[in-house]
């Protein structure tokens, strides 16, 4: 190893620090107007130039992504785009090295969920060895995920008699968490799911757009969020740009967004899921769902 390798052992966690300081800076600066312009976006690709080596680890790797996504994006959702960066500045700020561990184990959880169901069978045994997993993993209570899964685990398990309806809860929630984190990875048991309308994230319910206020996540298989804003206004719906405890509906579009893959959906979704938790009546459900009713 090299004296310049060697040193980098010892001066890399500062310069990550220093990085995401900066960059915390650099895009509240930029935010402050409400605008991203095209001088402003090259600021972004400057500091993402200068921090190669740093950023080539996670959850500093996100950053590049997110960035990178910027350019592709229309004026409308540069500035949402930019204050995705600023939310993972937060996320990494306020948990630090810890907060990545977090999410490296809910990826781990993800990976454990592929191969439990990777024979296309789910014993009785696997699910008590899943069950001892999430009881030595406590400490990952509070995500949303983690918290769900561990109260479907512990009511199948109550009675001691794992009926087949249950199984097929248990399947369905892995299944769901596969997808969330990795679109593209679907398990095998997928057709063997009976539908239901319980979902991990999203809300089942009748979508009334007039008088309803919604806040758009994500990218639209349906056309560009200004084109499905307008559409929505014309049923008589409001559009926000972020959740409030006034927002009856947040709606998640089915192409996803680059910073999903830091922690699951992004700030949005993770603010309706606290208004949500909080008894407020904020509803996250699928583009599809909205389609349905104003097409």
């Amino acid at each position: 190893m090299s004296e310049p390798e060697a040193y980098m052992i010892y001066t890399q966690k500062s310069a990550a620090d220093k990085a995401i300081n900066t960059l915390k800076g650099i895009v509240s600066g930029i935010i402050a107007d409400g605008i991203v312009n095209d001088v402003e976006l090259e600021e972004l690709k400057t500091w993402a130039r200068n921090h190669v080596e740093v950023t080539r680890r996670r959850p500093f790797s996100e950053f590049m992504v997110a960035i990178s996504s910027i350019e592709e994006a229309d004026q409308a959702l540069r500035l949402e785009n930019v204050e995705d960066i600023f939310w993972l500045c937060q996320k990494v700020e306020d948990g630090g090295e810890y907060y990545d561990a977090i999410t490296s184990e809910m990826q781990t959880l993800q990976g454990f969920f592929h191969g439990l169901l990777a024979d296309g069978v789910l014993t009785d045994e696997e699910i008590h060895r899943l069950e001892e997993w999430l009881s030595q993993h406590e400490h990952l209570e509070g995500h949303h995920i983690y918290d769900r899964i561990y109260a479907d685990v512990q009511m199948v398990l109550e009675d001691g008699i794992i009926e087949e309806h249950e199984r097929q809860l248990l399947v369905k929630r892995m299944d769901e968490v596969i997808q969330i984190l990795n679109p593209d990875g679907k398990s095998k048991l997928e057709n063997q799911i009976k539908p239901s309308g319980d979902s991990l994230i999203f809300d089942e319910v009748p979508i009334e757009v007039a008088g309803s206020t919604f806040v758009l996540t994500g990218e639209f298989d349906s056309g560009k969020k200004p084109e499905v804003k307008q559409r929505i206004i014309e049923a008589g719906g409001a559009v926000k740009s972020k959740p409030s405890k006034k927002t009856n509906f947040v709606v998640v579009g089915q192409k996803g967004n680059k910073a999903y893959a830091y922690t699951c959906y992004g700030r949005k979704v993770e603010m309706a899921i606290n208004f949500r938790n909080a008894n407020q009546s904020v509803c996250i459900v699928r583009e599809a769902q909205l389609i349905q009713v104003i097409s």
